[in-house]
């Protein structure tokens, strides 16, 4: 003859949460964390602004002491080009050099209708010859991880060229459409988007 045991139905000392309860503790955790959260993204912005303008700098002054030791600044480079390539980073031969238009994938030249001295209007577009300065080609990144854009007025890459900055005829163009700047070698970043400047030297 067998001995038989009940078990009884209610279980002393364990209690299951409620889906409301859940739910409740749920938004309570979300609340609490969002205020860190928003800490995380202002500090991951700040350094990605950090990176960019640390290599920025590194790039405008590797300009400065090319056009120094030269008498002229670089070609840019190709941007078509793989990352770590043999002539990645290396300034383009002038005679390469294409006309710009809106699907231009490699180092192009374009004109300034209005502005400059005659026979001195081109501009020649592309990304920072980073191997022909010199620079580790990490420098040659902003803090987005995408390549720095680079624009030379032309006549200032020939030799012999006094050196001066002011005869650059790259004009700089804020939010509203004014001119606020002319520039004799623009390197920039257009940041997470493709259709926007956010840091200009």
């Amino acid at each position: 003859m067998g001995v038989f045991f009940r078990q009884n139905s209610k279980q002393s000392g364990q209690q299951g949460f409620t889906l409301v309860e859940v739910c409740i503790g749920l938004i309570i955790i979300s609340m609490l964390a969002i205020p860190y959260m928003q800490m995380y993204q202002r500090y991951q912005l700040k350094t990605i602004n950090e990176e960019t303008a640390n290599n920025m700098g590194a790039v405008k002054s590797a300009l400065a002491k090319y056009a120094t030791r030269y008498g002229r600044y670089p070609l840019p480079a190709n941007p078509s080009l793989a990352a770590g390539s043999a002539a990645d980073g290396v300034e383009v031969a002038v005679g390469t050099v294409g006309t710009c238009t809106v699907a231009s994938i490699n180092v192009c030249r374009a004109t300034t209708p209005t502005w400059g001295v005659a026979g001195h209007k081109t501009v020649l577009i592309g990304t920072v010859p980073y191997a022909t300065l010199g620079l580790p080609i990490k420098n040659s990144y902003d803090g987005y991880k995408s390549r720095f854009k680079y624009a030379i007025t032309e006549f200032m890459t020939t030799t012999p060229y006094t050196f001066n900055n002011d005869d650059g005829i790259i004009m700089v163009v804020d939010k509203n459409g004014n001119d606020t700047d002319t520039l004799a070698t623009p390197v920039w970043s257009q940041c997470a988007v493709e259709n926007g400047t956010c840091s200009f030297t």
